[in-house]
């Protein structure tokens, strides 16, 4: 819901990718590398559902190694009622981003 809800607020104004309208019969994996290459920002909805995510974390690794190709950071971190600390291998992606302790304030309810 929340991500659909940013998706549609961003594509009002900007070019915007959700993985939700990849197409049947597409590889998934292939689409959205090839997306987070042409990208100039991921916005990853952390909660405790995403972090559990093979994928979430595969998509967070590949837009840090193109920030630092590209010496500016391109991943804008949204926490979602989520409040722990971030454990390995997200910690190092995500922590110099959202602030040492790995902790931000929680956004209202879209």
């Amino acid at each position: 819901m929340v991500a659909l809800a940013i998706f549609k607020e961003l594509s009002k104004g900007h070019e915007v990718f959700i993985d939700q309208v990849i197409s049947i019969g597409k590889n998934w994996g292939q689409v959205i590398e090839k997306q987070l290459h042409s990208s100039n920002f991921l916005i990853c909805l952390v909660s405790e559902e995403s972090i559990k995510s093979e994928m979430v974390v595969e998509e967070i690794a590949t837009a840090y190694r193109l920030s630092k190709q590209r010496k500016k950071n391109m991943i804008l971190p949204v926490r979602l009622n989520y409040t722990k600390e971030l454990k390995y291998p997200l910690s190092a992606y995500l922590n110099s981003i959202i602030g040492i302790s790995g902790r931000a304030k929680m956004i209202p309810k879209i």
